[in-house]
């Protein structure tokens, strides 16, 4: 069979290599070659050594290794270890770590941060590492210390507003899910936990979600920033149980929704913002939802509102009052869906809106009485039930030009300054 024939081959082979003899002096030579040829080059390390020159073998052991250790550090510290190479393939430069291998595109940062301290040591204060001068500022305050410090130089500039300043808040979402955790630094439960630690000049960030605001509300005192979404401000909402009084003369609200909670609707309901003092609003929204009160108030004299695409509604009366010689102005606003007047300018005030829609309203688009100034440029008016401009003795609207009236009623009076337009036309 073939099995029969396979064995007795195979039986033949094993004879043939036993009949060959295994030269034992020789592998040993070679074997003793091979050894005494790694222990020359370092490779090896000779055994059973003398008792009497261990003590010296081991000195000698662990001092070349302190020495490369050392000198490895010293490497990492320098940023000898790192060297620019040419990529083959690209033609591009990259940087390798001779230590440990690693490979990467960009200067590693312990390069640049050499290289920043070479030129501090060369160019003094106005070229002082931004790690440096973060660590710094810590100990100043945001406004006015600090604010005063960033208009020294560029490297000042960046250094004042790090990341480390922001204080972080978190939403309602997210707060319930780390009330048994420690925060991180400058991170926050709550509005209320961060107003409390809040510093003249300090930026509150807040994540996309929701904010509970019970009354009386937010009182600021002195300058701060509040910062959601400045794309969308209907991802950071608060839900204000109270009023936003802001008493400081400066800050900032950018891309935040105010609006009342439904549980609001049943009680009195204050106004939504009361502005004492002075603040810019960037890319909001002011809902102002069942309170017979202006979503907006800015009253007294010398305060100011400076407010870029901001929506001003859903008020069951005003929507905006300025008041007591206050001074405001709107670009590319919007005053909506207000049961009473959008805009009511008196006591002395003056109010300018630049390319601004006033719509939905059920008085008219803007009242100005005792002696307040107004100006609208390149404006839309639409279907506000009371008219288009209530004006009292004393008071004026001037410069009024390129405005529009969209109405489908062709007999409407227009005042100076208005076109009657039956189309939609964005300014």
């Amino acid at each position: 069979s073939v099995f029969a024939v396979m064995e007795a081959q195979r039986k033949i082979e094993a004879i043939e290599d036993a009949e060959e003899e295994i030269d034992v002096d020789e592998v040993e030579r070679i074997k003793a070659e091979e050894e005494q040829r790694a222990i020359d080059d370092g490779d090896l390390l000779g055994t059973r050594p003398p008792p009497e020159d261990l003590p010296r073998q081991r000195h000698l052991y662990e001092r070349e290794k302190s020495r490369l250790v050392s000198s490895k550090k010293l490497r990492k510290l320098t940023g000898e270890n790192w060297v620019a190479k040419i990529d083959g393939l690209t033609q591009l430069t990259f940087w390798y770590n001779e230590d440990t291998g690693e490979a990467r595109w960009d200067k590693p940062k312990l390069l640049l941060e050499l290289e920043a301290d070479s030129l501090a040591r060369e160019k003094k204060w106005n070229a002082a590492p931004p790690k440096l001068l973060v660590l710094i500022m810590q100990y100043l305050l945001s406004h006015p210390e600090r604010t005063a410090c960033s208009v020294v130089c560029k490297q000042w500039n960046v250094a004042a507003r790090d990341i480390s300043f922001v204080r972080h808040v978190l939403p309602a979402e997210f707060g319930a899910m780390t009330k048994d955790k420690p925060m991180l630094h400058n991170h926050y439960r709550t509005l209320a936990e961060a107003m409390e630690v809040c510093q003249p000049g300090d930026i509150l960030e807040l994540g996309d979600g929701h904010y509970w605001v019970e009354e009386p509300g937010i009182r600021v005192e002195f300058p701060v920033k509040f910062v959601g979404d400045e794309n969308d401000p209907s991802h950071v909402v608060v839900e204000l149980g109270g009023t936003t009084s802001w008493d400081a003369k400066g800050g900032l609200i950018e891309g935040i929704t105010f609006r009342r909670p439904r549980l609001a609707s049943a009680r009195t309901i204050p106004e939504l913002l009361r502005v004492d003092g002075r603040v810019e609003i960037v890319h909001s929204v002011l809902s102002n939802s069942g309170s017979k009160d202006p979503s907006a108030h800015v009253v007294g004299p010398g305060n100011k509102g400076s407010w870029l695409d901001v929506e001003i509604g859903e008020s069951d009366g005003p929507g905006l009052v300025i008041d007591q010689k206050a001074e405001v102005l709107l670009t590319k606003c919007r005053v909506k869906n207000n049961n009473g007047d959008a805009i009511v300018c008196k006591g002395g005030s003056r109010f300018k809106m630049v390319k601004g829609r006033v719509e939905g309203n059920g008085g008219h688009g803007l009242r100005l009485s005792e002696s307040s100034k107004g100006e609208l440029t390149k404006c839309v008016f639409a279907e506000n039930l009371g008219g288009i401009l209530a004006r009292e003795t004393g008071s004026s609207c001037s410069p009024c030009t390129g405005n529009l009236v969209r109405s489908t009623m062709s007999t409407l009076k227009t005042p100076p300054g208005f076109k009657l337009t039956k189309e939609t036309e964005e300014t």
